[in-house]
This record gives C-alpha cells, structure tokens and sequence, in this order.
C-alpha cells in the first residue's frame, strides 16, 4: 500500500506551498497582459475581418462552440470551389 510523505504542516511544504502560489500569481499577471493586449488589438482584428488569435484557438479547442472548422477570416474567405 502507498503511504503519503507528505507532510502539510511541515517548513518544507509550506516553502513549496509559497513557492508554487508565487508562480501562479507570475502565471495570472501574465494571463491578464494577454488578455489587455488582446482587447487592445481587437479593432484592428475586426476592420480586417479577422479573429483574434486568441479568439481562433478557443473555437479550435472548444468542440462545444460549433462548426469548428469555419474561416478564420470572416471577410476575405471565399468557398471552397469544387472542380
């Protein structure tokens, strides 16, 4: 049988605890960067007639938002020609 080394209340898991909540706050800071750089570019995007990257990997990652094999550039997309 597994028995568990750890030890939470333990110097040693709560320097690892700190350590670890000190990236994920490095992680989120990060993620909220990208999501102003993103609504920055935004009207760029959308005078192209373009998806935000961000926007185009969510509807390739997100079976749940439909028919995810549709243009990425809603604009400037032609059919597809069959010969």
């Amino acid at each position: 049988m597994f028995e568990p080394q750890i030890q939470p209340g333990s110097p040693v898991f709560e320097a690892r605890k700190q350590a670890m909540l000190e990236q994920l706050g490095r992680l989120r800071a990060l993620e909220a960067r990208t999501v102003q750089q993103s609504a920055a570019a935004k009207t760029l995007f959308d005078r192209r007639g373009q998806l935000l990257p961000r926007e185009r990997l969510a509807r390739l990652l997100d079976p749940g938002r439909g028919d995810h094999r549709h243009r990425f550039y809603k604009r400037r997309a032609k059919p597809h020609q069959h010969q």
